[in-house]
């Protein structure tokens, strides 16, 4: 019952009896608001050292999302966290991510390298050829600017993939 609340949004509870429109926003952030306050606390300055890190870091937020969000994780010259930011939230099965906006955020925040994160709402962290697409697209863009692409993170439930690791994209042989 309490994973259902978490999820809901304010047109689920419009259909409980007497409660309005206002009502219905207050009770969703309120639920947000509880939501937010149970994620592990990560403080600017954390140090990201593997795909695994940025896994726990984005998990509880984005695992059970029933859309697809797009994060950057924006990190210093030692590979720590300097700013995060949600560059796109999108449907079911998409998000539209443009350069613009993710190197926007990493450029105000003054980051020497990112990471592309966002998860699968099905819960299965394979990648698709859209995800090669736009992080082939991310790390030329980066490259121009200075800003490396370290590592682009699929969460699903569970588990998580890696495209660096897997050697996909950018990181292909």
């Amino acid at each position: 019952c309490l994973d259902r609340l978490g999820k809901a949004d304010p047109c689920d509870f419009l259909s409980i009896q007497g409660v309005g429109r206002t009502r219905a926003n207050q009770l969703a952030a309120a639920v947000e608001v509880g939501r937010r306050s149970a994620l592990p606390r990560w403080r600017t300055g954390t140090r990201f050292e593997d795909p695994k890190q940025v896994y726990q870091h984005c998990a509880r937020r984005l695992a059970t999302q029933k859309r697809e969000c797009f994060v950057v994780l924006m990190l210093d010259s030692r590979n720590r966290l300097c700013g995060e930011w949600t560059v796109s939230i999108g449907s079911l099965q998409s998000s539209i991510v443009h350069p613009r906006e993710v190197f926007s955020e990493a450029i105000r925040d003054s980051a020497s390298s990112i990471i592309a994160v966002h998860n699968h709402p099905s819960g299965d962290p394979g990648h698709s050829e859209e995800d090669l697409a736009v992080t082939r697209r991310l790390h030329r863009c980066g490259r121009l600017l200075g800003i490396e692409l370290i590592d682009h993170v699929i969460v699903g439930r569970g588990e998580w993939r890696s495209l660096r690791d897997d050697r996909l994209g950018p990181w292909s042989p």
